[in-house]
């Protein structure tokens, strides 16, 4: 019984051993790719980072694709979550663009290298990696399940009707600024009520604008 204990313990040491590698893998990666850009980073250079051998880094990562793969979803885990409940659920808009602006607020403050890495990639117009794709496919998704969102809230008459479109720029362009600022670190210094207020003024001002219209 007590050798069965020892294997176990060991056996957890090793698993933790290759969790903190894997981890110390993921960090270098996306220090040096949001510095230099995905392409411009070679899986030598990511190992000479990490004081690795190349076949280390093989023995976790498949190839240079599943490293940027696996290091976008440990990013982004737990957006799906979010993704999901909007697309499932009956939030009303206010909610829902609350929601997301804080959720983007709080990863590009705490993930400046992604953010960095993000904008690279996507103000790059020959950019074509799997990370690349990933992003943007990731962008219509949301695209998609905000639009549905603004749909529902026009019907419901929390917005006026003809503004979900509007809407949707005007959330584009917040959650832009939010990944340029924290490129350039700007994002640390701003009060975590930012987001909430945004977006209050958003749907307040879509309402004020509907009202001036039937005024007219």
């Amino acid at each position: 019984m007590a050798k069965a204990g020892r294997f176990s313990k060991k056996a957890k040491t090793a698993a933790a051993a290759r969790h903190g590698m894997r981890e110390r893998i993921l960090d270098a990666a996306m220090s040096l790719m949001s510095e230099k850009g995905m392409d411009a980073v070679s899986m030598r250079e990511i190992s000479g980072h990490v004081r690795v051998t190349k076949p280390v880094l093989y023995y976790y990562f498949k190839d240079k694709d599943d490293l940027c793969c696996q290091m976008f979803a440990r990013t982004l885990k737990g957006a799906d979550v979010f993704t999901t409940e909007l697309e499932t659920g009956n939030l009303p808009a206010l909610a829902a663009v609350t929601r997301l602006f804080e959720g983007t607020f709080r990863l590009m403050r705490c993930k400046p290298d992604f953010a960095r890495l993000v904008h690279r990639e996507m103000s790059n117009p020959r950019a074509c990696s799997k990370f690349a794709r990933m992003i943007i496919v990731m962008r219509e998704r949301m695209v998609r399940i905000l639009g549905c969102v603004l749909d529902k809230a026009e019907a419901a008459g929390e917005i006026p009707p003809g503004s979900s479109r509007d809407v949707l720029y005007l959330i584009d362009a917040v959650q832009g600024s939010f990944m340029r600022m924290a490129c350039c670190d700007e994002l640390r210094r701003q009060d975590a009520g930012l987001p909430a207020r945004l977006a209050a003024m958003i749907i307040a001002g879509a309402k004020t604008r509907g009202k001036e219209r039937k005024s007219c």
